[in-house]
C-alpha cells in the first residue's frame, strides 16, 4: 500500500501521487527517499526504502532546526514498519530564526554546529550562510535539534532507539 502524508506543508519524493502509479516492488525498494516540510527541512534516506504502508504522519515530524523521526511506536506490525526509517539520512534544516540576520556570527554560529553535530553523534556536511541550510549526515534515528545559543529552549541531544 502507499505511505500516508497528509499534512499540507509536507512533501515526499517520489510524491504519493507518484507512488500509487508505481508497483508494490517499486514501493519496497525507494532510492533516496525524502520527506520535507516547506520552510523547515527535509530527510533524505540513503539507497533504497521500502515505504510501503508507512504513516509518514504518525512517523516524521519536522519543525524549527528539528526532525524527529518515530522509529520504535507502539508494538506489532506499526513498530516493524516505523523501523525501516531507522537508517542512514541526510538532513538538510533551514537555521533561520525570527530574529536573525544573515552573516551575523556566521563563524561562530558554523563552530556551534559542528559542536552540537558531535554531541548528537551526527556527522556536520555543511552550513549555507546564504540559504541558512545546515546540511548533516546521521547513521540511525530518534531526535536531532540544532539550536544556536540566543534560542531560549534547551539544547536537545540524540536518544538512541
Amino acid at each position: 500500500a502507499v505511505p500516508r502524508l497528509s499534512r499540507d506543508t509536507y512533501f515526499c519524493r517520489p510524491s504519493v501521487e507518484r507512488l500509487r502509479e508505481v508497483s508494490e516492488t517499486e514501493r519496497a525498494a525507494v532510492h533516496n527517499f525524502q520527506v520535507g516540510r516547506h520552510g523547515f527541512g527535509s530527510i533524505v534516506w540513503s539507497g533504497f526504502t521500502d515505504v510501503r504502508d508507512l504513516d509518514l504522519d504518525q512517523l516524521v515530524d519536522i519543525g524549527r532546526r528539528y526532525v524527529s523521526v518515530a522509529v520504535s511506536v507502539a508494538e506489532g506490525c506499526e513498530k516493524q514498519y516505523a523501523r525501516r526509517l531507522n537508517k542512514p539520512a541526510t538532513l538538510l534544516l533551514d537555521m533561520r530564526s525570527e530574529n536573525s540576520t544573515r552573516g551575523e556570527g556566521s563563524a561562530c554560529l558554523v563552530e556551534i554546529l559542528r559542536e552540537q553535530c558531535t554531541l548528537q553523534q551526527a556527522s556536520f556536511l555543511s552550513y549555507d550562510e546564504d540559504s541558512d541550510v545546515l546540511t548533516v549526515r546521521v547513521d540511525h534515528f530518534s531526535r536531532y535539534g540544532f539550536l544556536d545559543e540566543s534560542d531560549d529552549e534547551q539544547n536537545p541531544s540524540a536518544v538512541d532507539s
